[in-house]
């Protein structure tokens, strides 16, 4: 097989070497990536998603039975040692994920929140849980972190510039 260089740099041009096997199929994923995000031009080339109350919902709901099942299997080996923290593990994403979520999609007259208020809600979750579990191996271990009390400390502030973004959004409303 005979390289010339201007096969070369045809293929340096597409940023792969050449006879790369899967080059047509990456042609056609390109191409429908950029038809897909030519629609939405205006969201800085992003596929934009809209928001989707019940998938987070239903996301949340798993991640709490998911939660209760972690905490039944652990307190059946934990030899009757248990913390608080890992016991009502599920009630972090159940309260503050579940609840909320079933609330915003149960009474239509409130306003869907904006992405930024979403992820920094949903952030916020996600790490008051993590430390939570966190808490509770270590309680049970009998010993302490502060990298558990720090994650706590930024979920709470998360959950608390999340929650505060949408009290925001509902009183511009």
């Amino acid at each position: 097989m005979i390289l010339y260089t201007s096969d070369i740099n045809k293929t340096a041009k597409r940023g792969r070497a050449p006879g790369w096997p899967m080059d047509r199929a990456m042609d056609r994923a390109i191409e429908r990536s950029m038809t897909q995000t030519a629609d939405s031009s205006d969201k800085g080339g992003a596929v934009y998603q809209p928001i989707n109350m019940k998938r987070g919902a239903i996301i949340y709901g798993c991640i709490s039975v998911f939660c209760l099942i972690v905490f039944l299997i652990y307190d059946r080996f934990s030899h009757n040692v248990r913390s608080p923290f890992m016991t009502f593990l599920f009630a972090w994403p159940l309260l503050l994920g579940f609840l909320p979520a079933l609330w915003i999609l149960l009474i239509r007259s409130l306003p869907q929140p904006n992405r930024f208020t979403l992820n920094v809600y949903n952030s916020g979750v996600a790490a008051l849980t993590v430390s939570s579990m966190m808490r509770g191996v270590f309680e049970i271990a009998g010993t302490t972190s502060p990298l558990q009390t720090g994650l706590m400390v930024a979920g709470t502030v998360m959950w608390m510039v999340g929650a505060g973004s949408y009290i925001v959004t509902l009183a511009r409303r």
